[in-house]
């Protein structure tokens, strides 16, 4: 039975990259994406657990896929358990985090302690992949390091409450899955299928060597980025703008996870 377990849900590799270093400072830790334990919860039992925890990207508040896995887990409550939540985002962690522990409030389970870390920005229907990746990236590792031990140590911390003064992107939040609607295809797609296979939640079929969108879209941007073409674009906005994949984390790992529950938690995938 392992001890901890850390959930992590990802589109560019950014919270996976997370979950596996703090991984790296907990003895006898898994990490398990949350689209795999959601289809597979007999394949890894929880109730013995030292400490779960849940890494996951801003998207304005907490991602619909998110805050659906928290809600619907039988997630497991004794003294000793320790949870912890870490949100990784580009400029603002916004309600998340409050968001986070109101909905483990609601099952009666207390959430020890929350973290954010400032990774980078890969909104990129919104902005450019900013040119400073790698002092980015160095900075959060420094972040990340200190979480780690943090959470060795079952350390908790203050959870801020809900800004109301912020509640608005929980409402952009909860339109998102329509909005896969702006994606167009370019000719340069070959049909080769790394877009429907590396969405966290489902949303692309390939029909007649095409990408068909469901509309239950994250916006985690996993099938734009990845796109060995680059054919995949939001409305005219991205056509000329870089993409960005966590250099840590390779798109093999990305797939195997979104279906694999019963992986090691460090130096797993090659």
């Amino acid at each position: 039975m392992t001890k901890n377990i850390i959930f992590y849900f990802t589109g560019t590799g950014n919270s996976l990259k997370v979950a596996k270093d703090v991984a790296k400072g907990i003895e006898d830790c898994q990490v398990v994406s949350m689209t795999a334990y959601a289809a597979h919860k007999e394949a890894l039992p929880l109730h013995d657990a030292q400490r779960i925890g849940f890494v996951f990207p801003v998207y304005g508040s907490v991602p619909n896929f998110v805050r659906r896995f928290i809600t619907e887990t039988a997630l497991p409550r004794h003294k000793d358990l320790y949870y912890f939540t870490i949100v990784t985002c580009g400029h603002f962690k916004w309600n998340s985090i409050a968001t986070a522990h109101t909905l483990l409030r609601e099952k009666g389970i207390p959430l020890n302690a929350g973290f954010a870390v400032k990774m980078v920005a890969n909104a990129i229907g919104l902005y450019a992949i900013p040119a400073n990746v790698d002092a980015i990236l160095k900075k959060a590792q420094r972040h990340i390091d200190v979480i780690a031990e943090a959470i060795q140590r079952k350390q908790s911390n203050r959870i801020q409450r809900r800004n109301p003064l912020i509640s608005w992107p929980d409402k952009f939040v909860q339109a998102i899955p329509m909005m896969d609607k702006d994606f167009n295809i370019s000719t340069e797609c070959k049909g080769c299928g790394v877009c429907e296979k590396v969405c966290p939640v489902k949303n692309i079929e390939i029909l007649h060597a095409r990408p068909v969108f469901q509309h239950r879209c994250e916006q985690c941007l996993a099938c734009i980025h990845h796109c060995p073409a680059q054919a995949l674009n939001i409305g005219n906005k991205t056509q000329h703008r870089k993409r960005y994949i966590n250099p840590d984390v390779g798109l093999k790992e990305l797939i195997q996870g979104n279906t694999q529950v019963n992986t090691p938690a460090v130096g797993y995938w090659d």
